[in-house]
């Protein structure tokens, strides 16, 4: 890292600016990887930088192009960002930006870049652009999932506290649907036999790691006991195209089926439309993307929308791979997360993910993983919950 002490020391002078004077500013999002959750919250925090810069225009650019077009959904919409460009660096007029925030995986390639292009600007002072580091920051606080930061690291937006209000937005997400893309999505749930007056419920089946899952029998058990409840459909993707239809029917049978909706090869925007629908009225599914994804679409539009009912969202999680770090993850969100502890009971107790230490990031005792749920606990803490909100009765399962 010698060679760059002179370039580093005159960015960290640089970087001695007042934000109220900011006028622009750039984030750069090249992560190497992509997963739906982690997008979203990533995007989520876009709010807590335009606070931060009250009287700045913020721009986004990702490298690659695979990635821009899969993370284009998450901003459609988005009020607090301006530009989202698909630019190599070369072709980026970094001098023309107040303030650029890294978030890049690993730093080192745009510090290599600034480094072999831009250093002699930056030491001769005709470019005076501060430069952080994204890490530290909410979604960025793992130095094991992003990497040492070797650009500074920006202490104080890190430190800067949003008020409880606009916090509570940021950490539950914010995904924004338009009117027209609601009506879209109503006309085609009615297209695939939604009819008036039908509920909705969305089951979401499938995760990063399998050991994220239910058993397939409890599963189903889960399934089958909500698909057997009147003026009820229920709505599963299948964006790949895999053939479910045909697995589900053949575990339930053609009569059940009959009442399953799936959605076959729509996008990932389109899915949120979807999600966002005024029929839905339970959301279930492992810890996955597309719930994080529902939190942040019902988090904005029960903004201004009086007696709103948010439908009721529950994350099953356990221990995977010999941790459990899920708390962190659903902490804020409108979802319910929920964990299955040690308990003299034979199946177990369900607590929610929201009852665990925030503070203790690994939690390696007591939680058990997600195979070991069983279908009995999950349908009575379901059916408490619906009972919890509107009232709906049930008898218990033994």
């Amino acid at each position: 890292m010698e060679k760059y002490t002179e370039l580093l020391s005159k960015i960290g002078s640089n970087n001695k600016v007042r934000r109220e004077k900011v006028k622009k500013v750039l984030v750069l999002i090249d992560l190497k990887r992509f997963y739906i959750g982690d997008t979203c919250i990533h995007v989520s925090r876009f709010k807590k930088t335009r606070e931060y810069y009250p009287n700045a225009i913020i721009d986004a650019n990702t490298v690659n192009s695979k990635h821009h077009s899969l993370i284009t959904p998450f901003l459609q919409n988005n009020p607090y960002v301006g530009r989202y460009d698909n630019l190599a660096w070369t072709n980026i007029d970094f001098s023309s930006y107040d303030v650029i925030i890294c978030g890049c995986i690993p730093e080192q390639e745009f510090l290599d870049f600034l480094y072999d292009n831009l250093a002699h600007k930056i030491l001769d002072g005709s470019m005076t652009s501060a430069i952080f580091s994204a890490a530290g920051s909410i979604g960025f606080e793992e130095e094991q999932l992003y990497g040492k930061p070797v650009l500074p690291v920006h202490t104080e937006y890190n430190a800067y506290e949003l008020s409880a209000e606009l916090n509570a937005d940021m950490l539950s997400n914010e995904l924004f649907i338009s009117q027209t893309e609601e009506t879209w999505a109503a006309d085609w749930l009615k297209g695939k036999g939604l009819e008036e007056g039908e509920e909705l419920y969305v089951f979401l089946d499938s995760a990063s790691i399998k050991d994220k899952l239910l058993r397939i029998d409890v599963y189903f058990d889960v399934l089958s006991a909500f698909l057997t409840e009147k003026n009820v459909k229920i709505l599963l993707f299948d964006e790949a195209k895999i053939g479910k239809k045909e697995f589900y029917e053949a575990w339930l049978g053609q009569e059940l089926s009959k009442k399953l909706i799936f959605v076959e090869g729509l996008s990932i925007r389109e899915a949120f439309c979807l999600l966002g629908n005024s029929s839905i009225k339970f959301i279930f599914g492992p810890s996955t993307g597309l719930l994080h994804c529902a939190s942040g679409i019902y988090t904005v539009m029960s903004r201004g929308r009086k007696n709103m009912e948010v439908p009721l969202m529950i994350s099953y999680n356990g221990i995977v791979e010999n941790r459990f770090v899920e708390h962190l993850w659903w902490n804020g969100s409108l979802v319910d997360g929920i964990a299955l502890t040690k308990d003299a009971s034979p199946s177990g107790k369900i607590i929610s993910v929201k009852e665990l230490d925030i503070n203790k990031k690994v939690i390696t005792e007591g939680v058990l993983s997600c195979p070991e749920f069983t279908s009995g606990i999950l349908i009575n803490y379901i059916r408490g919950k619906f009972m919890e909100r509107v009232g709906r009765k049930y008898n218990a399962v033994v």
